[in-house]
């Protein structure tokens, strides 16, 4: 039935049931599916020998100059594809932090940079990375001594920032860490305390550069509706005193109207008149 003319003028719901005769192919042809013998993709039939049943087909001889050609196309078609697989490596640190650099200066231009074949790692990869950095809430030593080293050679107004600080309601949620080995979820104001009440909002503290196009955290901690007055002005403090020694600038106070936020201001002594402590 291999190019059989006849078959052109066939309707083709009754071709569909035609059989094609498995012995015009060899076994490396076929693949079992679900119990049912399939042909491949790159079958190439040949003809079937018989005395007593002379092949009417007028089908490929496997040893016929086509045929050849065509299975030594094959393999160096194989042969390409399987070189230009890439070998996996882990990325190296330089190439991680040129990574994160990239995607946070902007995100829109990482991803173009990925459009146009520049080797870099997938978002979801970026992200990854970023949750495998454990920070305990607080003032972290080692966060500190980078930004130290960071800014040691720089200059007076590389240096001076403003320090943000907001609040935001979080989901409550008690989980064991295997990183520390205790449990995560309380309230946790670092060497203020923890208490046994789940933490449903976090104060984070900001730097931002106020000439330079810099900023990070530098301290969140978590509380059970929202921290004190008494407990915020002593962190403000806190956070003002680890910046300067640092060596950073810090200028400006950025905040918003909330009710503690303005307690905790007013014990400073700051007012539109005396805008300063």
């Amino acid at each position: 039935m291999i190019r059989n003319t006849s078959l052109f003028f066939i309707e083709p719901d009754k071709l569909h049931n035609r059989y094609i005769c498995q012995e015009h192919f060899p076994p490396e042809s076929f693949i079992q599916n679900f119990n049912q013998n399939r042909l491949i993709g790159t079958a190439v039939p040949y003809n079937y020998k018989s005395d007593a049943h002379p092949s009417t087909s007028s089908g490929f001889d496997q040893n016929s100059k086509s045929v050849q050609e065509y299975n030594i196309l094959k393999s160096k078609t194989y042969t390409c594809s399987k070189s230009d697989i890439v070998e996996c490596r882990p990325w190296t640190l330089n190439e991680k932090n040129l990574a994160l650099n990239l995607y946070y200066k902007s995100p829109t231009a990482y991803k173009f940079l990925r459009t146009q074949k520049v080797n870099l790692p997938g978002p979801s990869t970026i992200r990854r990375w970023i949750s495998q950095s454990k920070f305990l809430p607080g003032f972290s030593k080692l966060f500190f001594s980078h930004i130290q080293k960071k800014f040691e050679s720089s200059d007076y107004k590389e240096k001076a920032c403003t320090v943000c600080f907001d609040e935001m309601c979080i989901k409550e949620f008690i989980e064991y860490s295997k990183e520390f080995d205790f449990i995560e979820g309380f309230e946790d104001l670092d060497h203020y305390g923890r208490t046994n009440k789940s933490a449903n909002c976090v104060l984070v503290f900001m730097a931002q550069g106020i000439y330079s196009p810099w900023k990070f955290s530098i301290a969140y901690f978590l509380a059970h509706s929202g921290v004190n007055k008494t407990i915020l002005k002593t962190l403000i403090i806190d956070v003002l005193q680890k910046l300067f020694e640092v060596g950073l600038c810090p200028k400006i106070i950025v905040c918003d109207q909330g009710t503690n936020n303005q307690s905790a201001l007013k014990s400073l002594n700051i007012s539109e008149d005396n805008p300063f402590f």
